[in-house]
């Protein structure tokens, strides 16, 4: 069985071990490692975790198995999206499943589960942006129902990559 639950500050740390995790996990293969690890140590500092859970235009879910977390998503609305979009949209900033845990249907179960989310708090189009060198996420978000309007750029370190962005609309 699985269950979504919205993150606190008292699980701010699981929040950033795991971040940082998945992170590792999907992309430090595909990366400059120096460049690497300056993001990383940026983004998944435990200060820079602990701003993002004080949005109050973004909100973080763990997907739990049982017991056990097994992958995030963070949500982004208003001024907190990563580009300028109209009010009606939803960003999903982050959307990672832990090692071991891909293939299952968890990552559909989490798609589902954030579209019934924006329903509920009236939102129309969910998007992201998505690696233009990550074919399994962009054939995920794909068959999900998203397809791809435009992209912009993403910086690890000093790479500049490109990102697709992929909407959907609910």
């Amino acid at each position: 069985m699985i269950t979504f639950q919205k993150v606190d500050h008292t699980r701010r740390r699981l929040l950033r071990d795991i971040a940082e995790s998945t992170f590792r996990d999907t992309y430090s293969h595909l990366n400059d490692p120096d460049q690497f690890e300056v993001y990383c140590s940026d983004h998944f500092s435990q200060e820079r975790i602990d701003r993002e859970l004080e949005e109050a235009s973004s909100t973080f879910f763990f997907l739990i198995q049982v017991e056990q977390t097994i992958g995030y998503t963070k949500l982004n609305f208003g001024n907190a999206q990563t580009e300028t979009m109209p009010e009606d949209h939803l960003e999903i900033e982050r959307f990672y499943l832990c090692s071991g845990h891909h293939g299952k249907g968890y990552g559909r179960s989490m798609m589902e589960f954030i579209k019934d989310y924006a329903r509920s708090q009236s939102y129309r189009t969910l998007w992201l942006g998505v690696w233009e060198k990550n074919p399994k996420a962009l054939a995920f978000y794909a068959r999900m129902g998203m397809t791809r309007h435009g992209s912009h750029t993403f910086v690890i370190g000093d790479d500049r990559q490109t990102d697709y962005i992929m909407k959907m609309d609910i």
